[in-house]
């Protein structure tokens, strides 16, 4: 990472931070401690336990100190302390306690360029491990999730003081396929494990969408997941073809063009935006009524047509007034207006049907002129001499497969003048209209990246569409660097995500 002059104090801050989760420790240490009964007879001698929480305490303190030497020294007294204890005597929380030990042993190592954290860290991973198999059972979700957490900040340590982050494991031919997350409301998620060992990832919720790459491997215990990391010293755009305008981008241009005309009528007519329709009475358990003569089902439905027309032509009068006078007044009554209409042409339909006829031919309300949008063309329609054409710029992440949005392009032109435009659905920006002068390069851009433009000379164009990919996981942190899958049967079970699993669709055990 590069530091601004001056940021020396806030990246020691940082490094100081990293040893944090050593916090953690000591609460679970002292949480063992459970106050002794007070009994007669000489005092207890103080608890392998306390003295190692006491010793761990003092470390802390130094290393926030900077005197890392000493903090290695009191960490030793404490690992010693604890591995003193038979190992059969170790909970849970135990075995938590010395997993955090050693990352924090590992951590003052690197801080204090005292020796290889490695050995360290992967002591940590180890019993981080044994920790989450004593969880397999017991169906206590918290636990589970603190050594799932456990393991991932360790295997963050792992991939960036460059050990190997995932034990030695290999491609058991048993677990390829393609599984299905389930357990997790509102969740989507897919895994597709492939024979060669990589395997692609996948997960939705709400109005977020996450994606993964990389190695897979089993260590027998479960089916570990290593995303593959950007190498953010490449480039993060590359130039890929130019594409001829075609009747495709015609269509995408007349389809923003008629949205954009939506928007602008939605502003002119904010009444149209806002018109509801109540929905149909909720059904009861109630007796069903006696049938109605038809006469009287007759009478009801000429009854409803009748209400539905006038109140139609209400909302058409509502909406001149509202145009021609406009205020929040006359908007508002536009607007209830309109919901009437709907509502009785609503009526008017199922009254119509309960009378055994067809459904009456209501027209809608006539909008005024400024209230409508024109028609757009249809491109697939048009000869190519009538097309408005212009120049594309569309970006598009590979692996992710999925355009970029909000990428900015600087077109540059050879008469020397420039335009600017912006990519959005389809990761696709597009400058309408035939250019006189060519495009001979274009810049790219993004807030989201920023010092990370670059220019791109491209053949002289006066039409078509300019296509880039970007490498988004430069910029675009993975979801996860390891991912452990807990082996239950033929599921693979993630403990970060509650009683989630995923399972492979029925009949495919096998790739």
């Amino acid at each position: 990472m590069h530091l601004p002059a001056g940021a020396g104090d806030v990246h020691r801050c940082s490094e100081v931070a990293e040893v944090m989760p050593t916090v953690r420790t000591i609460v679970l240490l002292a949480a063992l401690l459970a106050p002794l009964p007070v009994l007669a007879g000489p005092v207890p001698e103080k608890s392998a336990r306390a003295q190692a929480g006491a010793l761990l305490g003092q470390a802390v303190d130094r290393s926030h100190a900077g005197d890392h030497a000493a903090a290695l020294a009191l960490i030793a007294q404490a690992e010693a302390v604890i591995d003193a204890e038979p190992a059969a005597s170790f909970s849970f929380q135990d075995v938590v306690a010395r997993a955090d030990m050693a990352k924090f042993h590992a951590d003052e190592l690197r801080l204090g360029a005292a020796g290889d954290p490695c050995p360290q860290l992967r002591k940590g991973r180890t019993l981080a491990l044994q920790a989450q198999d004593m969880t397999a059972n017991d169906g206590e979700v918290e636990r589970r999730e603190m050594a799932a957490r456990l393991i991932v900040e360790i295997d963050g340590q792992l991939r960036k003081t460059a050990c190997a982050a995932v034990p030695e494991g290999r491609v058991d031919p048993a677990f390829v396929g393609h599984y299905y997350l389930s357990g997790v409301r509102e969740t989507g998620s897919e895994l597709l494990l492939r024979a060669e060992g990589t395997f692609d990832w996948f997960i939705s919720y709400g109005a977020v969408d996450q994606f993964a790459r990389g190695r897979w491997a089993s260590d027998g215990a479960a089916v570990i997941l290593t995303t593959e990391q950007a190498d953010r010293s490449k480039p993060l755009y590359a130039p890929l073809d130019i594409e001829p305008w075609s009747a495709q981008a015609e269509a995408e241009l007349l389809r923003r063009r008629g949205e954009a005309l939506e928007q602008e009528v939605m502003v002119r007519c904010p009444f149209l935006a806002d018109a509801t329709v109540s929905t149909a009475p909720a059904a009861t358990m109630d007796a069903p009524a006696p049938p109605e003569p038809a006469a009287v089902l007759q009478q009801r439905a000429d009854a409803s047509r009748q209400q539905a027309l006038a109140a139609r032509a209400r909302a058409e009068a509502a909406m001149r007034e509202a145009m021609a006078a406009p205020s929040d007044a006359h908007s508002d009554a536009a607007r209830s207006s309109l919901s009437a209409w709907q509502e009785l042409r609503w009526q008017a339909d199922r009254d119509a049907r309960a009378a055994g006829q067809e459904s009456p031919e209501l027209a809608d309300a006539a909008l005024p002129a400024s209230c409508t949008v024109p028609p757009q063309p249809d491109a697939a329609r048009l000869p190519p001499e009538r097309w408005t054409g212009g120049i594309g710029v569309r970006v598009f992440d590979l692996a992710a497969e999925q355009g970029a949005r909000q990428v900015k392009a600087l077109l540059h032109f050879a008469d020397g003048h420039e335009e600017r435009i912006e990519t959005a659905s389809r990761g696709l920006a597009i400058l309408p209209g035939k250019q006189a002068s060519p495009v001979t390069s274009v810049t790219l851009a993004a807030d989201y990246a920023p010092g990370r433009d670059q220019t791109f000379p491209v053949a002289p164009t006066t039409s078509g569409i300019l296509h880039f990919s970007i490498d988004a996981r430069q910029i675009i942190a993975p979801p996860f660097d390891v991912l452990r899958l807990r082996i239950a049967g033929k599921a693979l079970v993630p403990d970060s995500f509650g009683q989630g699993r995923y399972e492979r669709a029925a009949g495919a055990d096998r790739p």
